[in-house]
This record gives structure tokens, C-alpha cells and sequence, in this order.
């Protein structure tokens, strides 16, 4: 079975010429990697391949986590059966965090599991999502989310009630209309 070559190192052969330093540059974390290697002599020849060996790669780790502001301007607002999220760019030690992240996640969760197990709605970039819902009580949270679909842990939970929805009014009968018989 072949495997993606490796192409993108840098090499680096030591004083004694018994050993080498090589550098990949190109790995993706979370990956396991089967690498091989052999000597090229001088002459150009090469030595047997050595044992295969697997190289595993780390996750992503230390991804920032969205800043929750309880005061103002708070994150989470209740508006005429909407819930707003207002995000400022800025993780939870108030660092600018909005160019190394793809997008910050919306979670809105209640007990009858309304918007399901998934984000209610995502932020590219700082600004504000209006979220319409039913009546009730809701826990919300924000997740980063990195070009590589990794998720930070979740951002302060904060409960909010929604006692109003938005107001739909009434179906009413249409005035005005006639009914005639046109030849058609």
C-alpha cells in the first residue's frame, strides 16, 4: 500500500556522518503517520528500508476559549422571544482571538432538546446572532471552533428565560375580494 510521501523536511547530516537530523514540516496533528527510512551512500546507492514505524502526532490542544461577559455589553440578551448573542471577538482571558479560529459556535439547550444536540448558530467574525425561541428556559454557552473542526471546552453557561415570544397575530378574513365568472 502506498502512503503519502513526506516531502516537505528539512535534513540535516551530523559531523560523523553516522546520523541524521531530519525535521517534517508538513505533519497534521492528530495523525498517525507509517514512516520507513534508509541510508543513501555516496555513491548513490541505498541501504535496505528500516522496520516500519508509526508516528503519532498530537491533537490540537490549548484552543481558546470564547469570552461569556455577564455586564455590559452582556454576551447573552432576551429580546421579544429572541435570545441575542453578542460576541466581541476576545477569549476568555480578553484576548483577540477572532483571526485564529474559524468561528465561535452557539449552543442554546433546553429540557425538550428543541434545537437538538448540535450549535444553534455560529459568529465568523465579532458581531451579534438574534435567535428566535418559544417561551421557556434555555442554557447557553459558546465553543470555538478551529479550521480543522477541533472544539474548545465550553464557555461559561449562563441561563436565560424567555417569558415572551414573538407576537403572531391572528389569521383575519380578507375584505375587498368579489367572486364573478370570467370567460377565459
Amino acid at each position: 500500500m502506498a502512503y503519502k510521501d513526506l516531502l516537505k523536511d528539512t535534513s540535516e547530516i551530523k559531523e560523523d556522518g553516522n546520523y541524521f537530523l531530519l525535521t517534517v514540516t508538513d505533519l497534521s496533528p492528530a495523525e498517525t503517520y507509517p514512516i520507513q527510512f534508509r541510508w543513501k551512500y555516496k555513491d548513490k546507492t541505498f541501504s535496505e528500508w528500516s522496520s516500519s514505524k508509526k508516528l503519532i502526532t498530537p491533537g490540537e490542544s490549548g484552543i481558546a476559549i470564547p469570552k461569556v461577559s455577564l455586564t455590559a455589553p452582556k454576551t447573552f440578551t432576551v429580546d421579544n422571544g429572541k435570545i441575542i448573542v453578542y460576541w466581541d471577538g476576545k477569549d476568555s482571558s480578553n484576548n483577540n482571538i477572532e483571526s485564529i479560529i474559524d468561528r465561535v459556535n452557539v449552543y442554546i439547550e433546553d429540557d425538550a432538546n428543541t434545537f437538538g444536540i448540535g450549535p444553534t448558530a455560529f459568529l465568523k467574525e465579532k458581531g451579534s446572532v438574534s435567535i428566535p425561541v418559544p417561551a421557556g428556559t434555555y442554557t447557553a454557552f459558546l465553543r470555538s471552533v478551529t479550521t480543522r473542526g477541533a472544539l474548545s471546552n465550553a464557555s461559561t453557561e449562563v441561563e436565560l428565560t424567555v417569558t415572551d415570544s414573538s407576537k403572531v397575530e391572528a389569521p383575519t378574513n380578507p375584505n375587498g375580494f368579489t367572486v364573478t365568472r370570467i370567460l377565459g
